[in-house]
């Protein structure tokens, strides 16, 4: 069945989905050909899935039934955000929002870091169709979040003193890791540890992974991350491409979940 994440202009809600947005209308009748009698899953960013079946087209308007309301079990249980340098290579980051959103990552915040070549992100519109189109692909319930950039030493700050802090709520314990070459302790040791307690009980605050760009981070930003309380971790003996390091670490974290 198709998934399709609603717009502001749409709305959805335990008996009626009212589609009004141009976009979802052109693809609805137009790309995809839909008839009355389709069933579809809509999405609105709650949480929530909700199965309808379209009854009603006209040019500016699609009107469905909702079948089935039920919670969308497809998030991991942590919130799970990653600091990705701006990579001179806009294909490859793009590659790299498009498979961590597959995996389930809450969050992307573009990072300046000393060796970031590129200090604009752009193509901000383009990123959230990826990140939306990956979602639906994947079946998330939810389309992460894309911050504006932000310089490495800001992510240490407290969440009062963050411009965009991340409510999560009650839950608020916050682990910032940073792989690095040299590094002794593996990550998937890291993830056993930190993320499972003994009794099972899986951690449920916000880990962020900062990864740096094509040159990696300085031993000056390393140093740094240290002593605000990071946690240096290792991804092995071999160096991995930058877009390739929050693929392996969001794999990582999944499994160590019992999400893979």
């Amino acid at each position: 069945m198709h998934r399709f994440f609603v717009s502001q202009l749409d709305v959805v809600d335990d008996i009626q989905a009212l589609i009004c947005s141009e976009d979802l209308i052109h693809q609805f009748t137009k790309v995809l050909r839909f008839e009355k009698g389709e069933k579809v899953v809509l999405l609105n960013g709650s949480g929530f899935e909700f199965e309808v079946e379209l009854q009603d087209f006209s040019s500016k308007k699609i009107i469905g039934k909702v079948l089935n309301k039920k919670f969308c079990e497809t998030e991991l249980p942590i919130k799970l955000v990653v600091a990705q340098a701006i990579l001179k290579n806009m294909e490859r980051l793009e590659w790299m929002f498009q498979k961590g959103t597959e995996l389930g990552v809450s969050t992307f915040i573009p990072l300046l870091s000393d060796r970031t070549e590129r200090k604009v992100l752009g193509k901000v519109e383009r990123l959230h169709r990826i990140l939306k189109e990956a979602a639906e692909q994947s079946g998330r319930g939810r389309v992460p979040e894309l911050l504006e950039e932000k310089k490495f030493e800001k992510i240490f700050l407290s969440d009062a003193e963050q411009e965009h802090a991340l409510d999560y709520g009650e839950e608020g314990e916050k682990i910032i890791v940073v792989p690095h070459p040299g590094a002794t302790q593996k990550f998937s040791d890291f993830c056993k540890e930190k993320l499972v307690g003994e009794n099972g009980e899986k951690f449920s605050g916000e880990l962020v992974i900062c990864i740096g760009p094509e040159g990696g981070f300085t031993d000056k930003e390393v140093y740094f991350a240290q002593s605000k309380g990071a946690h240096i971790v290792s991804l092995g003996n071999r160096i991995l491409r930058a877009e390739t390091v929050a693929m392996v670490m969001g794999a990582i974290v999944a499994e160590a979940m019992g999400e893979m």
